[in-house]
């Protein structure tokens, strides 16, 4: 950040310049900012209470900012309008940096193994139903490919499960279907 401060022409002014970053370095900043109009404002309580009183499931994304896997999530995938309508119409989506303290009480619950971390919660119960692995090669490189691949992982709990059944009946029964939501 670049501050400039003078004196204005008549002398009783002081003027202030600051220039905080280039043009360049706020489109990348925008380019891959997190997805705030989707994202729930609050603690991982606060989300899950919003989204049981909201019948809604809960979508959790732990990033992490060593991962660049984190940054495209943010730009390929969050940003995508399908993606966004999904997100919004049946979820609540919390979203937190890896290091601050609400993903560190995340994390200590369930324990995420890899980052970005993405899982769907059932906000009645708190047990957590499907962990989303979006990383591989083509959604590193391919933005349709990540959309696709999300689409269809969410499409498939969508069927699977409901918000209208009770907690307990939303464990799908052993077989193929457990076996496809996990891959």
């Amino acid at each position: 950040e670049y501050v400039y401060e003078y004196e204005s022409d008549d002398g009783d002014l002081p003027m202030t310049v600051s220039r905080t970053s280039t043009t360049r370095e706020q489109n990348l900043q925008t380019l891959f900012q997190p997805p705030r109009e989707i994202l729930f404002s609050g603690s991982f309580d606060q989300a899950r209470a919003h989204a049981k009183a909201e019948r809604r499931w809960l979508l959790v994304n732990i990033q992490k900012d060593s991962e660049f896997f984190s940054y495209v999530l943010n730009r390929d995938l969050w940003q995508a309008d399908l993606i966004r309508d999904i997100v919004s119409t049946s979820f609540v989506f919390f979203q937190h940096d890896h290091g601050d303290h609400e993903a560190e009480m995340y994390a200590r619950f369930y324990k995420p193994q890899t980052f970005p971390h993405i899982a769907i919660i059932d906000p009645r119960t708190g047990e957590l139903l499907l962990t989303l692995d979006l990383k591989t090669r083509a959604n590193e490189n391919d933005p349709n490919d990540l959309r696709s691949s999300f689409l269809d992982k969410v499409s498939k709990f969508l069927e699977d499960y409901s918000m209208s059944a009770p907690p307990s009946s939303n464990t799908p029964p052993p077989g193929p279907a457990a076996a496809r939501l996990q891959s």
